[in-house]
């Protein structure tokens, strides 16, 4: 399985490569926003909106995503300085999303449902245990 993320205005989207590795791989796109995640200014704690793209072609992980866009109920905090950079990492709640959207697919190679060497079980810590 693959997945890559910009954010949804990043210029690399419409690199004729990138295209053709998205077509290839017959990846889905994800759409989500930072905000809807949990993604804050370290310097005030207000929500960032941060347009992400994530392309996938493992479906767990596309529909963990997917679809997570601003309400438009709050307000968002600037993205600048020190703010914007610490915007180049996910919170724990994106990164919850994430493994848990791509345990299944994990499970499934693990299983043997696909052509690709074992992979390593990782333990994840309680409070990031994907539920159900």
């Amino acid at each position: 399985y693959v997945a890559m993320e910009w954010p949804r205005s990043c210029s690399y989207w419409r690199l004729r490569f990138v295209k053709k590795f998205i077509e290839r791989f017959q990846l889905q796109t994800a759409r989500l926003d930072g905000c809807m995640v949990g993604l804050r200014a370290p310097s005030i704690q207000g929500l960032m909106y941060k347009p992400w793209r994530i392309e996938t072609n493992c479906f767990e992980l596309w529909r963990s995503l997917h679809g997570l866009l601003c309400t438009r109920d709050h307000e968002h905090s600037l993205c600048s300085g020190t703010d914007c950079k610490s915007s180049d990492n996910y919170t724990k709640i994106m990164g919850k999303l994430i493994v848990c959207g791509y345990n299944p697919c994990l499970t499934s190679l693990r299983s043997g449902d696909c052509t690709t060497s074992t992979l390593p079980v990782v333990t994840l810590p309680r409070q990031l245990a994907c539920e159900g």
